[in-house]
């Protein structure tokens, strides 16, 4: 836990230590508790009900959790006002250095993994549908287009997020036996970085269905295995 002074934002009164939510920022969106419902809930105590978090992470499980809340945020009002240097660092790889109130030692630069390898035993075509669900389930805003290609040996799938500002593909390709790459694109803006939010969705879903999943930056070119890609 660490001492308010650390701190650049007041927080809600009920939070206490390192991760916290700024005070009075919450919309009440229920998005960061969905992804940590084990250290983040809703006040009781006041009209609104803004969320804060009710213990600090205590495993890497609840580290994840509290990772993820915070990428979802919708007003980005979750921070990090500690000193850890690994919670630190791994914030910066995620590219969410704004989210941190106090500094690494050294530069760190984010880390994007854009490339997923896994194990999928694939029978009457379960893959392309998995993959269907999953993108098909994110907000109206997007439009979700789908084509499928070579014998269903490849498949692509194509995001394109409000009047085309962003367009997302994912593009997954069967290489030998039960072994598949895919590889994440952001087609028509500059913000690669988007693409860590879409891996980090991906990565979860695909832990419940796939196989020996590890993932890959462009960066180091594809030479290092990430257990996960935030």
């Amino acid at each position: 836990m660490t001492d308010n002074s650390s701190k650049k934002y007041p927080s809600q009164p009920e939070n206490v230590g390192d991760f916290y939510v700024t005070k009075d920022e919450c919309i009440t969106c229920g998005a960061p508790e969905a992804e940590a419902p084990d250290i983040i809930e809703h006040s009781k105590k006041d009209e609104f009900g803004q969320c804060y978090f009710k213990k600090q992470p205590e495993s890497e499980t609840e580290l994840d959790q509290a990772i993820k809340a915070m990428m979802v945020s919708c007003v980005s009002a979750l921070r990090y006002g500690g000193k850890d240097e690994k919670i630190i660092k791994r914030l910066y790889e995620n590219d969410m250095s704004d989210f941190c109130d106090n500094p690494p030692d050294k530069n760190i630069e984010p880390i994007i993994r854009d490339k997923m390898t896994f194990n999928f035993d694939d029978k009457d075509n379960q893959l392309y549908h998995l993959l269907i669900k999953r993108y098909n389930s994110f907000p109206p805003y997007y439009r979700f287009e789908h084509y499928q290609s070579n014998k269903n040996k490849k498949i692509d799938i194509i995001r394109t997020v409000q009047n085309e500002t962003s367009k997302m593909r994912i593009c997954c390709q069967h290489i030998e036996n039960n072994f598949y790459e895919l590889i994440i694109e952001i087609q028509n803006n500059k913000q690669k970085n988007d693409i860590i939010g879409w891996a980090m969705h991906l990565h979860d879903f695909s832990k419940k269905h796939l196989l020996n999943i590890k993932w890959y930056s462009f960066q180091d070119g594809y030479n290092k295995e990430y257990v996960k890609p935030y």
